[in-house]
């Protein structure tokens, strides 16, 4: 854990969460406002604790081609293509040149993380996800 990391903790919050890295922070806040929860008013703060590795999960979930629509979506399907034409990414899966390129350029994985469970259907969220959300909100509406 990063010693800056406890600066962004809200002291007056009841609970806080620590989660691996921001892309997971972004999936759960993107979460709590589609399903009409505002966790600031809850009480709660997300607190990401400095890695991003979720990203396998999402790809895998979706399946590249809804991931490539979604990147379609966002303008990013052509800098995707590019990247599949190094050489470095020849000859690897798909699966593989997806995950790679989340992690490419500062802040893309945390910005997909929310464009990726925006793109869920409410009923598809992930479990451990969805059970803590619900966890955190039990007392509202």
């Amino acid at each position: 854990m990063r010693a800056g990391m406890f600066s962004q903790i809200d002291v007056s919050a009841r609970t806080v969460v620590l989660v691996e890295g921001v892309s997971d922070q972004r999936a759960l806040e993107t979460l709590a406002a589609r399903r009409g929860h505002d966790l600031a008013s809850a009480s709660v703060a997300i607190v990401a604790m400095g890695g991003s590795k979720n990203v396998r999960y999402a790809v895998d979930r979706f399946g590249p081609a809804r991931v490539e629509a979604i990147l379609e979506t966002r303008g990013d399907l052509s800098t995707f293509r590019t990247m599949q034409r190094q050489p470095a990414q020849l000859g690897r899966p798909i699966e593989a040149q997806l995950r790679r390129f989340m992690g490419t350029k500062a802040g893309r994985k945390e910005a997909y993380a929310a464009h990726l469970v925006e793109a869920l259907d409410l009923e598809d969220m992930p479990r451990p996800l969805d059970l803590l959300l619900r966890h955190l909100t039990a007392g509202d509406a």
